[in-house]
């Protein structure tokens, strides 16, 4: 009977034990305020609780968040279910730091869960962890009796994930030929945008054309051959004297010009010219050149120069007898005047 008592006093002993041993366990649960640590990509919200456990019970609570207002940027705050029957107070503006403030005059409240939600919008496309520090007074935290109550505060923080970007642009601002453009550039996945400045327009811009032998009376050039070192005059200003190819630019600001070609061997043409913040190509540019005793006129006296040199009665430049630009003087340019006289 003695050995029975024995056993079931010690089973009890074994048992009030155990229950000792889960009520030490609990009371070794410091009570604590827990900031999320979520992930997001740059452009979209983040929602980071803090979150009570292990509440005794508190009458009054004043917490503050730090963090990084590059990266991350508060948008909104909303109370939780912990958060129920205290009076709430909030700071003003959500920089940085930010506070939120609770007070019951009535009770202690014990209530475990969610007790702030901040949201945050990400700012920086940088990858990385970028950590929200949750800091408090002991004075700031206390039960209806006044004493403070010590809670352990675990940091958030919100990591930045890398975004495949994929951007479109829209011009924010023209550029002109006085000031810069704006450009914006967004990403349809996430939301990232930034700018670009467009340069200012060009003040100058380019004129240029070929110069090209009149074949006829109507100045018709079907053939389109080339006059070498025609003059070029702007405002009677000489800017450029063309090439083989007859080619000849320059650059010029808006505004209204008279250009003047001048031929050692032709006639005198001008044109009137506007240029309105655009290049300007004028094309072929019919000059007569036919005038080689340079008189005024074009008939027999210069058509036996030109037989002169076809023939080869004459040496030097025949650059201004080769009409049809083939290296040499010959019958062919001796037809090409006969069809600008019968014209």
């Amino acid at each position: 009977m003695n050995k029975k008592l024995s056993s079931v006093f010690i089973a009890i002993i074994l048992i009030l034990s155990a229950f000792c041993g889960v009520f030490v366990a609990s009371a070794d649960e410091k009570p604590t305020f827990t900031l999320d640590t979520v992930e997001a990509s740059v452009g979209e919200t983040a929602s980071v609780c803090l979150r009570v456990s292990n509440n005794p019970g508190i009458t009054a609570f004043r917490v503050v968040i730090t963090f990084d207002t590059s990266a991350i940027e508060l948008t909104d705050v909303e109370f939780g279910d912990a958060a129920s029957g205290y009076f709430t107070g909030t700071s003003q503006n959500y920089g940085s730091p930010y506070s939120v403030s609770g007070f019951s005059a009535v009770e202690d409240i014990s209530t475990n869960g969610i007790l702030v939600t901040y949201t945050f919008k990400v700012l920086t496309s940088v990858e990385g962890s970028y950590s929200i520090n949750l800091t408090y007074d002991s004075d700031d935290v206390f039960n209806l009796e006044g004493d403070s109550v010590d809670f352990e505060a675990v940091n958030g923080s919100v990591t930045v994930l890398s975004c495949s970007h994929e951007f479109t642009s829209e011009i924010i601002t023209e550029p002109t030929s006085d000031s810069e453009g704006l450009l914006k550039y967004t990403c349809i996945n996430c939301g990232y945008s930034y700018t670009e400045v467009i340069p200012m327009l060009s003040s100058v811009y380019t004129v240029s054309g070929t110069a090209v032998l009149a074949e006829n009376s109507k100045n018709d050039s079907p053939n389109g051959y080339a006059l070498e070192n025609v003059s070029v005059y702007v405002n009677d200003e000489l800017l450029y004297v063309t090439d083989e190819d007859g080619f000849f630019s320059f650059d010029l600001e808006n505004g209204d010009y008279t250009l003047k070609f001048e031929y050692s061997c032709g006639f005198d043409e001008s044109l009137n010219v506007t240029v309105n913040s655009d290049d300007v190509s004028l094309g072929e540019v019919q000059i007569t050149g036919l005038d080689f005793v340079r008189d005024g006129y074009i008939n027999a006296k210069d058509f036996a120069v030109l037989t002169r040199f076809a023939y080869g009665y004459e040496d030097g430049d025949i650059t201004s007898f080769d009409l049809n630009n083939d290296g040499k003087c010959d019958e062919l340019d001796m037809q090409i005047f006969r069809n600008y006289i019968s014209s």
